[in-house]
């Protein structure tokens, strides 16, 4: 099973059907998931991602093409199990802090200005009067 490669999408287009077909032409299977259905638990007393479809066995990649919107909580579990994943040794492809930092945008703003990268000025406000 850790020829399988997890697809992390919550719709399935065009780009997913070319990957499964890259990785399938290269003798891996793929899976198409959407994050928002893994889950977390401690089992044995051990922190466990459960991926549909792969039962108790984890993916040898997991590519992330989109994450759904949600609640904090929602988003908020949908990186950790990204995370989580990645802590047990599975190879993510766009990682969970990657994806925190770039749809942040204040912080990216931040980040590409320390690294002397030119960006225009920019605020993050919470209320329009701040604006």
């Amino acid at each position: 099973m850790r020829n399988k490669v997890v697809i992390f999408s919550y719709e399935k287009g065009w780009h997913t059907r070319v990957l499964q077909k890259e990785f399938r032409n290269r003798g891996l299977s793929t899976k198409c998931v959407d994050l928002a259905n893994c889950y977390l638990e401690i089992k044995n007393n051990t922190p466990k991602v459960t991926i549909p479809g792969l039962g108790d066995q984890l993916p040898l990649l997991a590519i992330v093409r989109g994450i759904a919107g949600g609640s904090l909580e929602q988003i908020t579990k949908r990186l950790d199990i990204l995370h989580l994943l990645t802590a047990q040794g599975v190879s993510v492809v766009n990682h969970a802090s990657a994806i925190e930092k770039s749809v942040d945008k204040g912080m990216t703003s931040f980040l590409l200005k320390q690294n002397g990268i030119p960006t225009p000025k920019f605020w993050v406000t919470e209320s329009f009067e701040g604006a």
